[in-house]
C-alpha cells in the first residue's frame, strides 16, 4: 500500500490530477443536487 502511495507521489501529474478530479465532483454533485431541489420546488 506504501509503495503504491509512493509511486502515485513520485509523479508530478498525479497530485493535480487528483485534486482536478476532486474540483470536478464538488462541483459536479453540487450541480445534481441543485437540480434535485429545482425539480422538488416545481414540482410543489
Amino acid at each position: 500500500m506504501i509503495s503504491i502511495i509512493t509511486w502515485l507521489l513520485s509523479h508530478p501529474i498525479t497530485v493535480p490530477a487528483l485534486c482536478m478530479a476532486f474540483m470536478v465532483g464538488i462541483v459536479f454533485g453540487a450541480y445534481l443536487q441543485f437540480r434535485e431541489d429545482d425539480d422538488h420546488g416545481t414540482n410543489g
